[in-house]
């Protein structure tokens, strides 16, 4: 449907969704721009989140697979921390969270699709 109309269902039905308070900037973004709308922030957060993974990763491993384990936390972290960056992005590429940095550097859809059929 037309943006603004039904976003989403809930288990019971209901729209659980509202429209977009912001300008979309793709109303159906890929991994590409959702990378690129992250802000320094998040990919801050990001290096945090995997640094984190080691410790974390050590101290939860059997005394055998410490080394193992930790690999493994610094892995689970960072895609952990790749994915709450990604989450903030993906709303304000949708309208939904404050977006004017990413409207300034990646545009609104309404202004692409014109010039795409001019």
């Amino acid at each position: 449907g037309e943006l603004g109309q039904s976003w989403g269902k809930g288990m019971s039905g209901t729209v659980i969704h509202n429209a977009p308070e912001y300008p979309v900037i793709d109303p159906e973004p890929g991994f590409g721009i959702i990378f690129r709308g992250m802000r320094t922030g998040e990919f801050v957060a990001w290096g945090f989140h995997t640094a984190l993974g080691l410790p974390a990763g050590w101290i939860a491993g059997s005394p055998g697979l410490k080394r193992y384990s930790a690999g493994l936390g610094v892995v689970m972290f960072s895609v952990s921390g790749l994915l709450l960056g990604m989450t903030d992005s993906f709303y304000r590429i949708l309208g939904f969270k404050e977006n004017a940095a990413e409207v300034k550097r990646l545009g609104v859809y309404a202004d692409k699709k014109k010039s795409a059929s001019a």
